[in-house]
């Protein structure tokens, strides 16, 4: 990438900034059965620089976020990342496009939660050509690294190729296939005295690493002119899995409960959008998402901590309806948004709704 700029004897740089404020509402910030609602702002500053020369840019961007918490003040974090993106198109008309990426970052969280402070290093390769003027097909590389300061048991590299062709047919209607392949290993086994503990049991598996298949179809249709039906549906499935517990004072967290890991579930999901364009550049979008989520490595457990069940079974839906406005002659956007999040889980603790309210504000300059 530096010899491509270095040859450039015509080139148009920019300097771009954009910054944003969000406030959410939440009267489940745990996403549990405990419940508890709190009030989050989140503040963003996205300052980027590019160079553009014919057929190619480069931009160096930075990217911050931090966010507030008002009843639950030790869960504030901020989170910084460092970036470099590279794109050329090439082909007749410009019919194809390559990018390149790297980024470093890094989460920092109040001294109560410094156990998930981490960083991380992502690189990323993608090519797209149109083949037609209906069809399309995309491949992308992705690798990402992932250290935690104070739980180096739970270190691991990601790897990722994903595979998308999509088909624009009788003019008003869209096919879009997706196939991702991600595989996860851990960056070290766990020795006995380390502070994690190990769960391995499906077919071909190891105690490093977790190998998923992710699919998924989306077909798109404009109703009318302004606007637009999406259905989607897909599955996730785990070929090999592993997963790691962290013994605390709590008991035994999962990954899953830890970090949110996608790695650790499987199961169908399906989507319906509705996108509405209105007048004096306004949208509103309507959504519902619903996804299975099984557990192969997790058992059940009642309130009072007994086991009622082999394997963890969860159906997470969620409703959310979003309206923005843009502003062209003072570049501002204004988001408002709802969602309701149910989890039906077999394990009580997972058993949970939430409503979500938020509101936000971009401003590029």
């Amino acid at each position: 990438m530096l010899s491509v700029m270095a040859g450039c004897v015509s080139a148009t740089a920019q300097f771009t900034v954009t910054v944003g404020a969000a406030g959410m509402a939440d009267d489940n910030v745990s996403n549990s059965s405990e419940r508890g609602s709190d009030r989050v702002t989140l503040f963003t500053v996205k300052p980027g620089y590019e160079i553009a020369a014919g057929a190619s840019s480069t931009q160096f961007w930075y990217d911050g976020s931090f966010a507030f918490y008002s009843r639950f003040t030790d869960r504030a974090f901020q989170h910084h990342a460092l970036g470099i993106t590279h794109v050329r198109t090439f082909g007749d008309e410009d019919a194809g496009t390559m990018e390149f990426g790297a980024d470093y970052a890094a989460r920092k969280n109040q001294e109560s939660f410094t156990l998930f402070d981490h960083t991380t290093l992502g690189l990323a390769a993608a090519a797209e050509y149109y083949f037609t003027e209906s069809f399309a097909g995309a491949a992308r590389y992705s690798f990402q690294s992932l250290t935690f300061a104070q739980l180096p048991d739970f270190d691991y590299r990601e790897h990722a190729i994903a595979l998308k062709q999509s088909l624009q047919a009788w003019g008003a209607t869209t096919f879009i296939l997706h196939n991702e392949i991600g595989i996860k290993n851990y960056s070290r086994a766990a020795s006995a005295d380390s502070d994690s503990l190990i769960l391995s049991g499906m077919t071909g598996g190891t105690d490093q690493r977790t190998v998923q298949l992710t699919s998924s179809l989306r077909i798109g249709h404009s109703l009318m002119e302004k606007t637009g039906l999406s259905l989607s549906a897909g599955y996730r499935y785990n070929f090999e899995q592993a997963t790691r517990h962290l013994s605390s004072e709590y008991g035994s967290l999962s990954e899953d409960e830890l970090f949110n890991d996608h790695y650790g579930y499987e199961g169908f999901r399906a989507g319906i959008l509705l996108t509405q364009l209105l007048p004096s550049d306004m949208t509103v979008r309507l959504r519902y998402d619903q996804e299975q989520r099984d557990y192969r490595l997790l058992a059940a457990y009642d309130l009072a901590g007994m086991q009622t069940a082999d394997r963890r079974n969860d159906a997470h839906r969620i409703f959310s309806a979003a309206f923005e406005k843009r502003w062209t002659d003072f570049p501002l956007t204004l988001m408002l948004s709802y969602e309701y999040i149910t989890n039906a889980s077999n394990d009580a603790y997972y058993e949970y709704t939430n409503n979500v309210f938020s509101v936000g504000l971009t401003v590029p300059f």
